[in-house]
């Protein structure tokens, strides 16, 4: 992974655990579905709160919802349990775009055109509209969707881009972001992009990400203006959230820090 656009060098490689995954040694089933919505046609897979949390009437303000942008290995079985979890243990209503269609780093032998062949506008921003609109029926609400995001390495680049486009999020998290696609890839301003955003948004930078998302960086203390901030997985590469060996205690430790946080800062933003 020698290209600046995306991981650092040193940053996990492709995930062995996108067909089959295992947690605990038990292998995982997905609990939601894989399906195309909306007029862009987006591939998406869909999970809802487990139907024991769902048994009782839920108000318009109890209900919830997560639109989660994935890493450039896109949605494999680890994105999809980390979904689920997501949806029980938070009660959210969580779904993942594939604004690639399928297509994954590992099967692209440019990396930078392969980005620049997902921009924004209107890829991403028209996949952000069909989860919208079927978050919005699926749990009947009308007007503002209470909605967060949470965004994996180019999805932290995702969700930075889209909140500066006037997109609102409640909040959003991002465990080993690269904001910097921003830059390396569609050569416009970093900064300003993260200058731009309104919301909370919490970064969790691995060791070898970028300096200026880090505690005393430049794009954390953007971020904390606005009531988010930048906690430093030191011990991590990036992409340990998404593929790391979680045969390995200290992966496995930091995996389960991230995934407390996420529902942590969301529980205390939404």
């Amino acid at each position: 992974m020698s290209s600046p656009s995306c991981c650092p060098e040193t940053a996990w490689d492709k995930p062995t655990d996108s067909i089959e995954f295992e947690f605990d040694s038990v292998r995982y089933i997905p609990k939601g579905q894989s399906m195309t919505i909306g007029r862009y046609h987006t591939p998406v897979y869909f999970v809802k709160p487990p139907i024991s949390d769902m048994t009782t009437p839920v108000n318009n303000e109890d209900k919830k919802a997560m639109i989660i942008f994935t890493d450039v290995f896109g949605i494999t079985e680890r994105m999809k349990f980390i979904s689920d979890e997501l949806a029980r243990l938070g009660k959210y209503h969580v779904i993942i775009p594939d604004s690639f269609r399928g297509k994954t780093m590992d099967s692209e032998s440019d990396l930078v055109t392969w980005l620049r062949s997902v921009p924004y506008q209107p890829v991403v921003s028209q996949d952000i509209d069909s989860c919208m609109e079927y978050l919005r029926k699926e749990m009947e609400i009308e007007g503002e969707l209470p909605v967060g995001s949470v965004g994996f390495c180019w999805g932290g680049w995702a969700i930075a881009k889209s909140a500066s486009e006037g997109v609102s999020w409640r909040c959003a998290v991002s465990p080993h972001p690269s904001t910097k696609i921003e830059k390396f890839i569609f050569d416009s301003n970093e900064d300003l992009m993260l200058e731009k955003t309104k919301m909370p948004f919490l970064l969790l930078p691995a060791g070898d990400d970028m300096e200026n998302l880090k505690p005393g960086g430049n794009l954390a203390a953007l971020v904390e203006e606005k009531g988010g901030g930048s906690i430093l997985f030191d011990e991590m590469k990036h992409g340990w959230v998404t593929r790391g060996d979680l045969n390995m205690p200290h992966v496995k430790r930091d995996y389960m820090k991230a995934l407390h946080l996420i529902l942590k800062f969301f529980a205390d933003n939404f």
